[in-house]
């Protein structure tokens, strides 16, 4: 018996992908009774996911900048800490403030570079056709929710799910952003001064506010 209690499906941490496939995967075998239908399911996931396949809107991660970012807030480098600074100077005008929520996505970089440095804003990586990194979102995203589920009914659960022909196919093709993202992602500007989010059309730095209190 498998029961959906206390696997976590809806942190903000968490990309949309990983609770489309537990809760799919937790369908398919309380509802169907398919222990065979489940495991074909997730190894056709994570061959997509190797081969970009899977639309990026499904892979953002979120998480919220915190005061003091610049002071040292955080024991350890935070990859949407760096991410916010990347992009703060790329576009000094529309850079996150604090208490925004950082959406971003991990991306293929090359050997050795540092786990923070591969976060990437979604719409920067579509424009740039910059790939995610699949292996990434299987290890840190996918892995652990998934071994909860079939540890105790799956023998040899890692092994089944985690190698053989459906992980050997990896490709660095430009990342898929059809529908899903393209309807959330939208680049904002924001006023120079209080940094409120400018309304499409609006001509000048300042909001309408800052314009009347100069």
């Amino acid at each position: 018996m498998v029961a959906a209690s206390g696997i976590e499906t809806v942190r903000r941490d968490n990309c949309e992908l990983v609770k489309v496939v537990v809760e799919n995967t937790l369908n398919i075998i309380l509802k169907e009774s398919s222990l065979d239908r489940a495991i074909a399911f997730i190894r056709k996931t994570l061959s997509e996911l190797l081969q970009n396949k899977v639309d990026m809107s499904m892979l953002v991660i979120s998480k919220s900048l915190a005061k003091g970012m610049e002071d040292g807030a955080y024991a350890a480098k935070q990859a949407h800490v760096e991410l916010a600074k990347r992009m703060a100077q790329r576009d000094p005008g529309n850079a996150p403030a604090i208490g925004d929520r950082i959406q971003y996505v991990i991306i293929k970089a090359p050997k050795g570079v540092a786990q923070y440095e591969k976060a990437e804003d979604p719409l920067y990586a579509v424009e740039n056709n910059i790939p995610v990194d699949g292996q990434h979102y299987i290890d840190h995203q996918l892995k652990q929710p998934l071994m909860r589920i079939f540890e105790n009914i799956l023998p040899n659960a890692e092994s089944v799910l985690f190698s053989g022909e459906h992980m050997r196919k990896v490709f660095q093709s430009a990342p898929s952003a059809t529908g899903g993202l393209s309807m959330f992602l939208k680049k904002t500007h924001k006023c120079l001064s209080c940094k409120a989010v400018l309304k499409d059309g609006h001509g000048g730095a300042l909001c309408q506010h800052c314009k009347n209190a100069k």
